[in-house]
């Protein structure tokens, strides 16, 4: 990921890694530890502002106590022991103890929470693992997140490998239309690892004019439900309106009842609920390209 990291940092951020050699595996889905670590990342480089300033990823091995656990963020009854963790430190600001107790409140929005996922998500995505979230910050003294990852054994490697059959390649280009550089630069990431190729437009407009160039190149879309420019639903109206046959999958970290409700009888082909699995993902562009004619969104 460190090209993809580089990227999405600011111009005035160094990024430095400080990474353990030789770590035991790590039991997690990797498709959506990325999206955490490249939303930390994100809200690292946001952390520092107008000023330059360092954002450094450490990896490692911990031994964490009942009270090590107590002071996180943390799945409900994490048993004590060893776990890998991901810490992403920022040399910024620091946060106050009132902005510290709100970042994970969903619609919480600050400097820390600008773009990517949000941290609301990303303490999903952890606790979804069986992990837990540290946070250290201090006002002018920088803030800091330790993500701690259960270890793998050699039963869940097992089961992880019996619950993921070898699957043959899907074919055909994505468009990805998504604001949040984050989760564009990881679906493509996961749309590619599939077998497919994919095109990615940071915002509704540019979607449009990039499907109204080639519309056939693309066998799907992926069309966030909020972005600047055009929003999703706009975005997918245009669509419509260049290619009545379109396959467009509407993604958002809303429930479907929530996101959908304004595509209901326009041919929406599907939806996915942010953050989603790379076996979600191919298991919607299977059942989505192998429709023959089916308009809607099942409920």
């Amino acid at each position: 990921m460190t090209r993809l990291l580089e990227l999405a940092v600011s111009n005035r951020a160094v990024l430095k890694y400080q990474l353990t050699d030789d770590l035991p595996a790590a039991a997690i889905d990797s498709s959506q530890i990325r999206q955490a670590l490249m939303s930390m990342v994100i809200n690292a480089s946001e952390a520092l502002g107008d000023t330059s300033g360092m954002v450094t990823i450490n990896t490692g091995l911990l031994r964490a106590d009942r009270h090590y656990l107590n002071e996180t963020y943390l799945t409900e009854n994490l048993a004590p022991g060893d776990y890998l963790f991901i810490e992403v430190s920022d040399n910024g600001g620091g946060m106050s103890s009132e902005t510290k107790s709100r970042i994970f409140d969903p619609f919480f929005s600050t400097k820390f929470t600008g773009r990517g996922l949000g941290l609301a998500a990303v303490l999903g995505i952890v606790r979804s693992h069986d992990g837990a979230l540290k946070v250290y910050s201090e006002e002018g003294r920088g803030t800091t997140f330790k993500m701690l990852l259960p270890i793998a054994t050699a039963e869940n490697q097992a089961t992880e490998a019996s619950r993921s059959p070898k699957k043959p390649s899907l074919d055909g280009t994505v468009l990805i239309a998504d604001d949040e550089l984050s989760v564009a630069t990881v679906t493509a990431q996961m749309v590619e690892a599939l077998g497919m190729r994919a095109t990615i437009a940071h915002n509704g407009r540019e979607c449009v004019e990039i499907f109204q160039s080639t519309p056939r190149d693309f066998e799907l879309v992926l069309l966030d439900l909020s972005m600047p420019e055009l929003d999703g639903a706009e975005t997918f109206h245009q669509l419509k309106n260049l290619h009545p046959t379109v396959k467009v999958v509407l993604t958002s970290g809303f429930n479907e009842e929530d996101a959908a409700q304004r595509f209901n009888g326009k041919g929406l082909a599907g939806f996915l609920q942010k953050p989603y699995h790379l076996t979600e993902l191919r298991e919607k562009i299977e059942a989505v390209l192998g429709e023959k004619g089916q308009g809607d969104t099942e409920k």
